[in-house]
C-alpha cells in the first residue's frame, strides 16, 4: 500500500500538556506518553488532511485532545499554527450509529496515510466538527 512519505505532522511543542496530564494520570509511563503523543499528532494530520470529514478519536486520543483544550491560549495558539483555525471538539456525536461512522472513518483515513492499523481498539465517544462525510480517496495522501 502507498503511504504518504514525508508527513507534515504538528511540531508545536506539546511539553506542558504531556506534563499536566502525567501529573494527573500518575499510571502512564513515558512509553505510553511517548505513543499517545505521536497518535495524537497523527489524529491532528488526520484532520487537516480530511477537513470536512467528521472523525472521533480514540478514546487514549481524546485523553490527550481535552488536556491539550484545557490549556487554552496555547490550543488556539497550536490550532492557527497548523489549521489556519480553530480547531472545535464536540462532546459527543449523538447516536452510537455516528460515533461508529466517525469512528471507522478515522480508522480507514489512519491506514490510507500511515499505512498501518490505528493502535487502539477504543473508539472515541468525541469528535470535531468537520463537515460531512467525505470517503478519503487514494490522492489525499499521496
Amino acid at each position: 500500500m502507498d503511504t504518504i512519505t514525508n508527513l507534515e505532522l504538528p511540531t508545536f511543542d506539546l511539553s506542558v500538556v504531556i506534563a499536566h496530564l502525567r501529573c494527573n494520570n500518575p499510571s502512564m509511563d513515558e512509553k505510553y506518553l511517548s505513543m499517545l503523543e505521536r497518535e495524537y499528532r497523527r489524529y491532528l494530520y488526520l484532520r487537516r488532511m480530511f477537513p470536512k470529514q467528521i472523525m472521533a478519536p480514540s478514546t487514549e486520543m481524546d485523553d490527550l485532545w481535552h488536556e491539550h483544550i484545557m490549556h487554552t491560549k496555547l490550543y488556539a495558539e497550536h490550532c492557527n499554527q497548523y489549521f489556519g483555525y480553530f480547531l472545535h471538539h464536540t462532546p459527543s456525536l449523538g447516536s452510537n450509529k455516528n460515533i461508529e461512522a466517525a469512528w471507522n472513518a478515522t480508522k480507514d483515513a489512519y491506514r490510507l496515510c500511515f499505512g498501518t492499523e490505528l493502535p487502539s481498539v477504543k473508539s472515541g465517544i468525541c469528535s470535531d466538527e468537520g463537515g460531512g462525510p467525505v470517503e478519503p480517496g487514494p490522492d489525499d495522501c499521496a
